[in-house]
């Protein structure tokens, strides 16, 4: 590895503090304004051509973003503005290597001084190797990318049909129903944290983070995991494959399906068809109220949802036939919505693997692409 130099962040990367712009002078525009965190709003002017990165400053500290295009860096935020003849995505990579939150200068908020990142130490390659590592980590990051772009597709696809089907074309000798007729709710339940038996076990168990985290898609996994005896002595219930998920408490209306059977705490529901067929439906049924809620005079409810909130919503309710019909036409949508997940956490676990292997040089990338 002596063609790697040992050198400060600020000798490859030189930091600038973002420039202030408040919501209400955002103009209209297609010129992302790139927060600590993420896209904040859009605006008609930008302050940095692209590609660039930004780290958050202010608030969400030290998570790099990449923008390929121009982008407008909010002051809650610090963006290279040289990369001193580097690779772009190379200094992302390499950012995304670096705990950047032990910098922290502030007090009550978590504060980034730049002349601190400046004086990191760090181990970089000549360019051309540069580029063949951000090479094969942005391809994979790529990659994750058009899998979310198609499931995001896919989802507006369903949600576009149940719509057309169930709202646009309903029929008029549809009987009115409490959705809490057509539905089943099923309550959740947390083992005894102080009973160690009851936790790390192998039954998957969902917080409100968890269905928060994964609002409006499928739920492969939970931070937290608990035992058999955990479930058979507390209130919480295993639901089976395909079951809807709602927040009752705490982050109220987020919902997620599950692609496992899994149990799941008491700030949440369950939600099954009364028949137990037509999950999909079920599910996009309730996509459809919450969207309807929400947007209505009715969104005060979600400061928390109740038996009495499913009771109180009045729906037009179509024969089993026409939502088996339904059932078997959307099937294809969600199925290949999960393998897509399946394949990006893969993808993503890959990535996590290589990167801190690749920026450190521990596995080297051939100038044709290969590892060794």
């Amino acid at each position: 590895m002596s063609e790697w130099k040992e050198c400060k962040l600020g000798d490859v990367a030189i930091f600038q503090r973002g420039h202030d712009l408040p919501k209400k002078e955002m103009c209209n525009g297609i010129i992302p304004v790139a927060g600590s965190n993420s896209i904040i709003g859009y605006h008609n002017k930008s302050t940095t051509k692209g590609p660039g990165i930004t780290i958050g400053r202010s608030g969400n500290i030290g998570t790099p973003r990449f923008y390929k295009t121009d982008f407008w860096a909010h002051n809650t935020t610090l963006y290279v503005k040289d990369f001193k003849g580097n690779e772009e995505r190379f200094i992302f990579y390499l950012l995304q290597s670096l705990d950047l939150t032990g910098l922290n200068a502030g007090s009550a908020v978590p504060t980034l001084n730049r002349n601190h990142v400046h004086e990191i130490s760090v181990i970089v390659p000549q360019l051309p190797e540069q580029k063949a590592i951000a090479s094969v980590l942005s391809s994979l990051d790529d990659k994750i990318d058009l899998l979310h772009r198609q499931n995001e597709t896919l989802e507006a696809m369903a949600e576009t049909l149940f719509r057309q089907w169930f709202v646009e074309e309903a029929e008029e000798d549809w009987e009115e129903k409490s959705l809490l007729e057509i539905i089943q709710l099923v309550g959740g339940g947390t083992p005894k944290t102080s009973v160690e038996d009851y936790w790390n076990g192998n039954v998957f168990w969902l917080s409100g983070g968890d269905i928060a985290s994964n609002h409006k898609s499928f739920v492969v996994s939970s931070e937290k995991t608990i035992t058999e005896a955990g479930l058979k002595n507390s209130s919480a219930k295993l639901l089976p494959q395909y079951a809807t998920v709602i927040s009752a408490r705490g982050t109220v209306g987020k919902y997620c399906i599950i692609s496992k059977p899994m149990a799941f705490s008491q700030s949440n529901y369950g939600i099954l068809p009364k028949d137990r067929t037509g999950f999909f439906f079920t599910y996009l049924l309730i996509n459809h109220i919450v969207a309807e809620l929400q947007s209505s005079a009715y969104g005060s409810v979600f400061d928390t949802i109740t038996t009495t909130t499913f009771k109180e919503i009045v729906v037009s309710v179509p024969s089993n036939d026409d939502i088996k019909t339904f059932e078997d036409a959307i099937d294809p949508y969600f199925q290949k919505i999960l393998a897509n997940i399946m394949q990006i956490h893969a993808l993503e676990k890959l990535r996590d693997i290589l990167l801190p292997k690749l920026i450190s040089g521990e596995v080297r990338v051939l100038l044709e692409g290969k590892m060794r």
